[in-house]
């Protein structure tokens, strides 16, 4: 028996939802970042902000090995609803945080329990979307990560304009520093409501799809990792993730950047950020309608030239950083080019790894995706702490940009090369897992 079209409307409308609201969460730290530095009774840096950023790469690193499994044992709905609730509760908690290490061991459970959320997604796409389609729905679900990310930073940044109360236009201090709490707390309270819905509104997987004697056998775990690691595919697409989640990763440090660069207060600086995610969003959405029309080849030369124009977006920013202009100019110059960038990379970072992890892993795919993107964020947790400390320093952000030029050139090449071999596996016999 098959599935509706209805209940498969129903599934991905609340698998939209709910991941919308894990990313929800998880930008309330970075949209509040730029008033933690500001706050005298923390006495955080922007090191330290890079230090509890590498955390919580650790953290989804750690998550994205562990979930992973869950996922494939416990299915997706259950997976991502639970994930979605401690997210949620954490994201409260984290209101009441008044040091380093608290900040550290929140944001580092809270990255972990997030990790769930791909896999999950993965697992339900695998159940109840028809092969031809997962380009597309891939492209639909990636638009809620972005759009939970630009909603986020745009309702909280408000937020955070009207809890930091009145700024001096001299200092850029804020007369309520620590009014910043109502951030977290707001987010986390709305996650809890929606999880609340979600448990009633979302389908469970009807036992008649297909019986459980029918069901293909998944290989046992060592065989499955042994399989992975023979296909010079996985090895390249963890290489391309590696980077271009390092480049996603200028999300957590557009506010900062923004902020200490154009002389911009923290509350303009958290709403301004949302550019960002914005182009991701736009680009997500665009180009996972026409992914799956799209010849394996012709992935190639789409997906490569928009990586080079991401490239050419970061060189300008190394230009208008300090750039002998008026401020406001640079300003908007940059917002203009950090928006392209992000609707540049993003592409390349939610639709070849989320095709290629349905595609290739059959009934492993939770543990696929998982070990994928655990290289990503290994890559980040190092990344992280690194870029906090460069942009510290004395012209700091100009020497933060110039590393990402060169992990995005590294992404480029790195990309490229898995789009052409996965061209050529799809010439031949496939090599995808027969479970």
């Amino acid at each position: 028996m098959q599935t509706t079209r209805r209940e498969q409307i129903t599934v991905i409308v609340c698998m939209y939802i709910g991941y919308l609201m894990l990313m929800f969460c998880r930008t309330a730290f970075t949209t509040v970042s730029p008033a933690l530095v500001e706050d005298p009774d923390l006495s955080l840096t922007t090191t330290h902000i890079g230090d509890i950023l590498g955390y919580a790469a650790l953290g989804s690193l750690v998550g994205k090995l562990l979930t992973g499994f869950v996922a494939d044992h416990f299915g997706g709905r259950l997976t991502l609803l639970v994930a979605l609730g401690v997210v949620a509760s954490l994201t409260a908690a984290m209101g009441y945080s008044a040091s380093f290490s608290a900040f550290v061991l929140f944001i580092f459970c809270l990255q972990l329990l997030r990790a769930g959320g791909w896999p999950a997604l993965t697992k339900l796409i695998g159940q109840w979307v028809p092969p031809e389609s997962y380009g597309r729905t891939w492209g639909i679900l990636s638009t809620a990560s972005r759009t939970g990310v630009v909603i986020s930073s745009l309702a909280l940044g408000l937020l955070l304009v009207y809890a930091l109360g009145e700024v001096d236009p001299d200092t850029l201090i804020a007369e309520n520093p620590g009014g910043w709490r109502w951030v977290p707390f707001a987010a986390g309270g709305l996650g809890l409501l929606v999880v609340l819905g979600l448990w009633w509104g979302f389908p469970k997987r009807p036992a008649s799809v297909r019986p459980k004697a029918d069901e293909p056998k998944a290989l046992d775990l060592l065989a499955t990792l042994r399989f992975f690691a023979r296909a010079d595919r996985f090895w390249l697409i963890c290489a391309s993730l590696m980077c271009i989640t390092m480049l996603m990763a200028l999300v957590n440090f557009t506010g900062l950047y923004l902020a200490q660069s154009f002389e911009v207060s923290a509350g303009k600086a958290a709403t301004a950020a949302t550019v960002f995610p914005f182009g991701c969003l736009i680009a997500v959405l665009l180009v996972g309608l026409i992914y799956d029309r799209l010849t394996r080849k012709q992935r190639i030369y789409f997906v490569g030239a928009s990586l080079v124009v991401g490239c050419l977006c970061i060189a300008g920013l190394i230009w208008i950083t300090e750039a002998p202009y008026d401020m406001t100019l640079r300003f908007n110059v940059a917002l203009a080019l950090i928006l392209l960038l992000g609707a540049c990379i993003a592409p390349a970072y939610y639709l070849p790894m989320s095709v290629f992890s349905v595609e290739f892993g059959g009934a492993r795919s939770g543990v696929l995706v998982g070990f994928i993107d655990a290289t990503g964020y290994a890559a980040e947790a190092v990344f992280m702490p690194y870029a906090g400390r460069l942009a510290d320093q004395s012209g700091g952000w100009t020497h933060f940009m110039w590393l990402l030029f060169v992990i995005a050139c590294a992404g480029l090449v790195s990309t490229a090369m898995f789009l052409y071999r996965d061209h050529r596996a799809h010439q031949g016999p496939g090599d995808t897992l027969a479970l």
